[in-house]
């Protein structure tokens, strides 16, 4: 499910703005409108579900709050500012493979620096994100 309404998104936002206003797009509009939706549509659960137990609410310390504040502007803001961009730029495809590059760089980074090793498979499915980002990369080049 998460995955088709993410696939669904960007295909909406590409196609929702023309051509001709791509670069006057406010990206920093859309994404309050997206955080305003949200929260006047997700904030109620918060309530209902700290309510039931089903999902108790506490506070984090000191030390986490900066961590999750510095992940939400580094991690989200930025992050999501630049993916929206792209997505109105460049359409849903190119980003959306790129994003699925940190598969790749994640399993690289985990047998550096945690000595873990991996199947057959994990290189396949590697070897094919890196494949198709590299070919569809080239295709745009090329085409433009």
């Amino acid at each position: 499910m998460s995955a088709t309404f993410y696939g669904l998104y960007a295909v909406i936002l590409k196609k929702r703005i023309p051509d001709d206003e791509e670069d006057s797009f406010k990206v920093s509009h859309f994404l309050g409108m997206v955080g305003l939706f949200n929260s006047v549509l997700l904030i109620p659960f918060f309530f209902v579900l700290n309510y039931t137990g089903v999902e108790v609410f506490e506070w984090p310390n000191r030390q986490a709050l900066i961590a999750l504040t510095f992940n939400a502007i580094l991690g989200t803001v930025i992050s999501d500012y630049c993916w929206a961009k792209s997505v109105v730029l460049l359409g849903p495809l190119l980003p959306t493979l790129g994003i699925a590059m940190t598969i790749p760089v994640s399993m690289i980074v985990g047998s550096f620096y945690e000595h873990k090793s991996f199947t057959v498979m994990y290189f396949l499915g590697t070897f094919l994100i890196l494949g198709s980002f590299i070919g569809l990369v080239t295709k745009d080049y090329k085409s433009s």
